[in-house]
């Protein structure tokens, strides 16, 4: 699946919490060529096919705020991605979009100064 194939691009790189973590090293491989933030890219592009999927509102609030956390998260994340690669993450930044093509969610997608 699309969440187990952005664990193994991460390997050690991966935490449940946005933070510099001992030898981190920016992935730009697997699936990570597509999107800055593949596994939040999951969630925000599953929100609109699980309303169309069940036309359920209950399951359609209950799996909302997990988008909208995701999407709260990524400018913290990326200001720690700054800090730790410097232009190596800005000029990534420049080439893949935050979740999928650059055109999706703009505001994500903005030039970003140095740290």
């Amino acid at each position: 699946t699309w969440g187990a194939s952005v664990h193994c691009n991460m390997g050690r790189n991966w935490s449940p919490v946005p933070e510099m973590l001992q030898d981190h090293a920016l992935v730009t491989r697997g699936l990570f060529r597509v999107a800055r933030h593949p596994m939040y890219a999951v969630f925000v592009w599953a929100t609109p096919a699980i309303i169309l999927a069940t036309m359920d509102w209950v399951r359609v609030l209950a799996f909302l705020p997990m988008p909208i956390v995701c999407v709260m998260r990524i400018p913290q994340e990326e200001g720690i991605l700054v800090e730790l690669f410097g232009a190596e993450y800005l000029e990534y930044r420049r080439r893949v979009g935050a979740l999928g093509p650059k055109w999706v969610c703009p505001w994500l997608n903005r030039e970003m100064p140095m740290a």
